[in-house]
């Protein structure tokens, strides 16, 4: 293997040793709990990256927040193709996901692109904690407003949604009652 790609196999196989685990828990212990702890530890671990940048730090220790913060995010990102599923009714779920996976893209290529602007602008502390702070918005948005879905049918877990069921005001339905 060429060493120039040494880095990215490396956090690969740490991308894969979040998701196994995530698989697994999600059915464990549902949905809810394992997306805001991810959010949660997440955001902690980049705080505390913050916290110590600049620091004379082991780098043992640097290492072991971003393999934390890996693993975390990777089982989190797992619940992009779980949660929305569940979520939606089979009439938008396509829809659905392709919004949501669309937003997401968009989200983390925002970030991406921004990134380096204000990490040249504030520094890598303040970076490390306006991500930790979009995260901790991510724990407390999954806490207070996701439902679990854990053990219910998808009848049941769509039918978590209070509003007017949207087949019923769409225009395909008015069309065929005409």
């Amino acid at each position: 293997m060429e060493r120039e790609y040494l880095g990215a196999a490396v956090i690969n196989l740490i991308y894969l040793i979040g998701l196994l685990p995530a698989l697994y828990l999600v059915e464990r212990f549902g949905r809810k709990p394992t997306l805001y702890w991810a959010f949660l530890v997440c955001s902690i671990s980049l705080f505390i990256l913050g916290a110590i940048s600049g620091l004379n730090v082991p780098f043992v220790f640097i290492l072991a927040l971003f393999v934390i913060y890996g693993t975390f995010n990777t089982g989190m990102g797992a619940h992009t193709w779980i949660y929305p599923n569940e979520l939606f009714p089979t009439h938008i779920r396509g829809t659905a996901m392709g919004f949501t996976t669309g937003v997401a893209r968009i989200a983390s290529a925002i970030g991406t692109f921004f990134s380096p602007a204000i990490m040249a602008t504030y520094g890598l502390a303040a970076t490390l904690y306006i991500c930790g702070a979009l995260l901790f918005i991510g724990f407390l948005v999954s806490l207070f407003m996701a439902p679990e879905t854990k053990n219910m049918s998808l009848t049941e877990s769509i039918s978590l949604n209070k509003s007017k069921d949207i087949e019923q005001d769409s225009f395909a339905s008015k069309k065929t009652a005409n």
